[in-house]
Parts: C-alpha cells; structure tokens; sequence
C-alpha cells in the first residue's frame, strides 16, 4: 500500500498528464478516470484524499459523503458552479478553482462567435441562430494551408528531428480548435461557406465585407486585396495560445528556373526588380516588408501613403511580431514535397467539408501515409 496521497482526477480534454504527474509524483498516486457522472467516481474515490475534476458533476453533499477522506476539491475551470460549496464547507473540504483560465482565449473566441451572424441578425451565441443560413463569419485563418493553419497555436513541422512523420501537438490542439469552428461554433467558413458569393472579395473574404476578423501575412495588407474595401481596417497582435504567441513568417524571394528559356532577360529583370528604385516600387505595390535593413526606416509611413492614406494603421504590429517568428518555419523542407503536399492537402479538405469526422483517427491515418511517403524517398 502507497505512503502517498490518492488523487483521483475525474476527467480531463487534453491528451497527457505529465504536468499532474510532475507535480504531483513525488506526493500521491493520480489515479485518471475519464467520466462525467459522478456515481462512476467510485469506486476509485472512496478512499482519495484529493478530487482534480473538469467538467463532471454535479459534485452535491451524497458525492462527498462517498469520500470521507477527501480534503480538497481542485476544478481546472474558473467556475464551480458543479460543487456544492455548502456542502463542502460542511465537509470540511476545500474547493478550489482557476479564475484566469482561458480568459482571453474565451474572450476572443467569443467575440468571434458574436461577430458571426445569420439572415435574421442572431449571431452565433444565440438559441435562435440558424447556422444553415450565416451571412457573416467571425474569423478564418485566410490563404494557407494546413500548416500554417496548426502554426496558429505554435511552431512545428510534419517531420520530427529523425525524419519521421510527426504533426505537432500544437497544431492538433489549433486543427481541433478550427474545426470545431467550423462545425460546432459556426464563426469559421467550412468549405461550402467558404465558395459562397458573400465570401467571394477581391482579396477572398475578408475584403468581402462579410468576414469580421482574419490571420494572413502582409503580402495581404495591399492594394489589390484591400485597396478599395468599403470599411476601415487595422490589424492587432496574434492571440497567445498557452501564453505563447507565433508569428507565421514568409520570406518572400524571386529566382530564375533552370529551365527558363530567356535567362538573361530575366536577369535583367531581376536586376532591376532588386534596386533601390525598383525594390521600392515593387514593395508599394505587393505589401512585404523589405528585409534590406536599409529600406525599413520609413518603409510603412510611405506604404500607407501611397496605399492607405490617412488611415492609421498600427504598423508596430508588424515589426514586433518578427520577434515571435515561427521556429521551425511552417513552410520548411519536408521529404517528396508535392506528394506530401497533396496529402495533408486532401485532409484538410476532407475535414472542411464533412461535420463528423473523427479528427484523432484522421490525423493518425495522415501520419501513418506521410511516413509512407517519407519512406520512400529515403
């Protein structure tokens, strides 16, 4: 028999408990079920000392009676609605929660749900919301794949440092995330919303006037995407997830094929397109910010000038969040690049358009064929 407390950690949403087992391992014995009645507590928590629960309930006064032993009662969440205080206090049990959990992860995933909204004005918190019939989304990670859409909640690769196909905790938290905003929340375009007319700007949806909020690169912030929109528009930080923010970074260059059948006209071309005069010109126009550390001093006081006058564009954004950038980049070497390209392609597309895929199985199977593909291009 164990010298340690009994924890008995009624349910959880994440995959791993090595954060309970670090901290707890050297005083009790985290004994995991994954439940949500409480009448299946026991007959584990007969004799626990300490209650880790999540979602499960309602932990009422007959509950507790049922642990004699227990002295605490510790919720992940912020509320405790589920326990019974009074009871508790009774008991002589300590209940105890998270009052900063999620706050502003909740905060902006709710306000993207407020800014999504149907035909009839519901938006997307409401009973009455008719998600078969939404006239404006909340948010959509805009022109990437998936890649860079798990490198919203942080950085990674499809290839772990041996060469095997991995996809990245991070990036199956931020999948799940997305998906469930697709399908659940209804504040992301899935793939039939997102061919829709009202979606269709001259930069995709965001310049539609019909897609509140959106993540993108700064190829984006131009005048062929956003020149001629009829709102106002700023851009804002990247939300943290797990107090970390990401960055997704493009480093945009040119190069001249093997197989170009004009080469020096190229050259040419390039030549200019690469001088203080053209580089300057070519920037006003596609959006990116110079790496030349020379063409970066009053780069995007003449970029809003000539593009977006008199707009007040928050530029620091920009340049702060070249501190967060994505490391391993999103966008870096993996084996048969268009083979594996096609595949997690396809599953992204089959994922945008079916409600009830079994995402764990789905994302097993798309690694279980990169490593295929790995495989053979050894």
């Amino acid at each position: 028999m164990s010298d340690k407390a009994k924890v008995v950690l009624t349910d959880y949403v994440w995959e791993k408990l090595d954060v309970e087992n670090e901290i707890l391992g050297a005083l009790a014995d985290v004994v995991p079920l994954q439940v949500t009645d409480p009448a299946a507590f026991f007959p584990e928590a007969d004799d626990c000392d300490a209650l880790l629960n999540t979602y499960a309930g309602p932990i009422t006064a007959d509950v507790m009676a049922k642990m004699p032993n227990c002295k605490i009662i510790a919720r992940y969440g912020i509320g405790v609605d589920t326990i019974d205080l009074e009871a508790a206090t009774e008991a002589g049990i300590i209940v105890t929660n998270n009052p900063t959990y999620c706050i502003e992860e909740v905060a902006e995933h709710t306000m993207a749900m407020l800014l999504t909204v149907d035909a009839n004005g519901n938006d997307a918190t409401m009973e009455e919301f008719d998600p078969e019939n939404i006239v404006q989304f909340g948010f959509e990670n805009q022109w990437t794949d998936a890649r860079g859409k798990g490198t919203f909640f942080g950085a990674g690769s499809l290839v772990d440092a041996e060469g095997n196909a991995q996809v990245p905790e991070e990036w199956v938290d931020s999948w799940k995330w997305q998906y469930a905003g697709m399908w659940e929340d209804w504040f992301i375009p899935n793939g039939a919303y997102g061919g829709a007319d009202f979606l269709q700007g001259p930069g995709g949806g965001f310049s539609s006037g019909n897609l509140a909020m959106m993540h993108n690169h700064m190829w984006y912030v131009a005048p062929w995407a956003l020149g001629d929109v009829p709102f106002t528009w700023n851009l804002a930080a990247t939300p943290s997830y797990n107090g970390v923010v990401t960055s997704k970074m493009h480093g945009d260059t040119f190069g001249i094929l093997k197989a170009s059948e004009h080469p020096e006209e190229a050259f040419e071309v390039l030549t200019y397109l690469l001088s203080e005069e053209g580089a300057a010109d070519l920037l006003n126009i596609y959006g990116g910010m110079p790496a030349r550390l020379s063409m970066q001093g009053d780069y995007f006081e003449t970029y809003e000038e000539t593009n977006f006058p008199g707009q007040g564009i928050n530029w620091d954004i920009v340049i702060a969040g070249m501190a967060y950038a994505d490391n391993p980049n999103h966008e870096s070497w993996m084996p048969s690049f268009q083979e594996t390209e096609d595949r997690y392609n396809e599953f992204f597309t089959m994922i945008s358009n079916t409600s009830d895929v079994n995402l764990d199985a789905e994302i097993a199977l798309l690694i279980e064929d990169l490593q295929a593909i790995f495989d053979a291009a050894r």
